[in-house]
């Protein structure tokens, strides 16, 4: 399934999706909180503005990782990314099971599962 899969293209997707989370994080946080069915409150924002250079942190090394030639290093680094991914969604699914956000993280939950899969499916190649 990975055989036809090249991390370059998908590192550089990513990079991109979790920059453009950073900005929406970083000026919009209320928007983002309600995306998950999270009412926005002065705590909730705060929270999610200073996470947000989480994501550009993420974005920065997807980005520099895509034009990395394979390497052991290379390998650590992708599966130290799909850990941060995995984490991220195990917290979505917990919220989403105690009632703390709606069914629309679910989305975010999947999108997080796949890139959790590829990237480890992609450390060695």
């Amino acid at each position: 399934m990975m055989g036809a899969l090249r991390l370059a293209p998908i590192a550089r997707i990513g990079a991109v999706v979790c920059l453009v989370l950073f900005a929406l994080c970083l000026l919009l946080p209320g928007a983002y909180l309600q995306n998950y069915g999270v009412a926005p409150d002065p705590g909730g924002t705060f929270m999610v503005q200073r996470a947000a250079p989480m994501f550009l942190a993420v974005a920065a090394i997807l980005w520099v990782i895509a034009g990395a030639p394979q390497s052991p290093l290379r390998g650590q680094i992708l599966v130290c990314l799909a850990l941060f991914f995995a984490g991220v969604a195990v917290t979505g699914v917990y919220h989403i099971a105690t009632g703390q956000a709606g069914p629309g993280l679910w989305a975010g939950v999947v999108a997080e599962v796949v890139a959790t899969v590829l990237l480890i499916g992609l450390r060695n190649r």
